[in-house]
């Protein structure tokens, strides 16, 4: 925790103190316990508004500079900047929030028994340089919404600092899509497709063999390579006992396993997709063209 304008002890003292009274219903004025502390008044401003921030969480560090003045209770007619340079005494700034799904219980159960099979079959990062991780990548043809949060550096993955993702509704967005896949030494190209009688990008069983396996994964395979293939469990890459999917792979031998079912934060690849991604946010608007060759490019 950086120290702000005051130590963090003194800081503990006063949101404690301020605390305890205000559960007890004891009557008091914060002035004065600022001034017990040896805290000032715009000192004790800031330790209100942070306050709030770490009693509420997420819902309070996606106020604005002045809507956090005022649900802390900060009576001053005073402006934005004014509150902004007032946190920034503390190390808080304005930043876009990270996104995160949310994990069920069940799910997250999976997830604990998943890798703890994964870690016993490969107990060393060595054990995993043949596995080639694969997933597809949706590009939005506009600029996606982000929050903007208040917090301090090195809380970028703080639990009140995560946006739940709630993406829009499929109509209303133009989408490119694309097939890639990563592992140890080892990037592939993007692979990119379209689903007829769909917007949303969602693999068909046809579109992954004839687009997919037939023209990324079988060439591998017929040049040598040693690997095992990680998909997620979408139905399209034939997750079912008997369909055209699994009659591929058996047929030219391709190795593979499925993620645990709702948990494509588990396969690396995940994270590298934000690489490319904060590319293509670098530039305003695209046409699906431009878009396509800033994918590549990323």
């Amino acid at each position: 925790m950086g120290n702000g304008h005051h130590p963090t002890p003194k800081k503990f003292k006063v949101l404690g103190t301020i605390s305890f009274l205000e559960k007890e219903n004891i009557s008091h004025f914060r002035s004065r316990v600022f001034r017990h502390f040896g805290v000032n008044h715009t000192q004790g401003n800031a330790t209100d508004m942070e306050n709030l921030i770490w009693t509420h969480g997420f819902e309070a560090r996606a106020l604005t500079w002045q809507a956090l003045a005022f649900e802390a209770g900060v009576a001053a007619e005073v402006s934005w900047r004014m509150i902004q340079r007032s946190m920034g005494t503390l190390d808080y700034r304005k930043c876009v929030a990270c996104r995160k799904g949310w994990v069920s219980p069940s799910t997250a159960k999976k997830r604990l028994e998943a890798a703890t099979v994964a870690l016993e079959k490969r107990p060393t990062p060595e054990h995993r340089h043949d596995i080639r991780w694969s997933d597809e990548v949706h590009f939005s043809l506009g600029p996606e919404g982000r929050t903007m949060i208040i917090r301090k550096h090195g809380q970028r993955h703080c639990p009140g600092c995560i946006q739940e993702a709630r993406e829009p509704e499929p109509k209303h967005l133009k989408r490119l899509h694309a097939w890639a896949a990563i592992g140890w030494n080892f990037k592939s190209n993007l692979y990119f497709y379209e689903v007829p009688g769909n917007t949303n990008g969602k693999m068909s069983m046809q579109v992954y063999r004839d687009e997919i396996l037939e023209k990324a994964v079988g060439p591998w395979l017929a040049q040598g390579d040693q690997f095992i293939l990680e998909e997620d469990g979408d139905s399209g890459h034939g997750t079912g006992k008997k369909n055209t999917i699994r009659d591929w792979k058996e047929r030219h031998g391709l190795r593979h396993f499925f993620n645990t079912p709702g948990s494509p934060d588990l396969s690396p690849i995940e994270n590298a997709w934000n690489t490319v991604k904060q590319y293509i946010a670098k530039f305003p608007s695209w046409t699906e063209e431009e878009l396509r060759g800033l994918a590549i490019e990323g």
